[in-house]
């Protein structure tokens, strides 16, 4: 039997998750000067994002500038996709999110692979 997964789960995780092997392709519509794009190895300056990704990933800031291009774009995605969502779906990302943080490393450990399976299988 095949199980699936719950959509806001899934973008919980996805959130949450640190490793990714996609690469990010950037692209003016995502918010970024052809020169920053050009520029693109330098990152997404903090005062790029929006008033509402900066509240959003406020316990970044201080060390956004020490992220690789590609951990901030995964971030600013991240944000995004949670401002698109019904405040509904955020209130249930919010419960998620205090059960994630709730659970052992063990247990993290056991959803991420659990998810990394789901993934390889779909």
């Amino acid at each position: 039997m095949k199980r699936r997964y719950h959509p806001l789960a899934v973008l919980l995780f996805t959130v949450l998750a640190t490793a990714s092997a996609t690469a990010v392709a950037l692209s003016p519509g995502q918010g970024y000067s052809p020169a920053q794009m050009l520029a693109g190895k330098d990152g997404i300056p903090w005062g790029a994002l929006s008033g509402q990704e900066q509240e959003l990933l406020k316990k970044h800031r201080r060390g956004w500038s020490g992220y690789s291009s590609r951990e901030q774009e995964k971030l600013r995605r991240g944000a995004r996709r949670y401002l698109e969502l019904s405040p509904g779906q955020r209130d249930t990302v919010k419960q998620k999110h205090r059960q994630y943080e709730k659970m052992s490393p063990k247990e993290r450990n056991q959803l991420r692979e659990k998810y990394r399976r789901q993934k390889q299988r779909d």
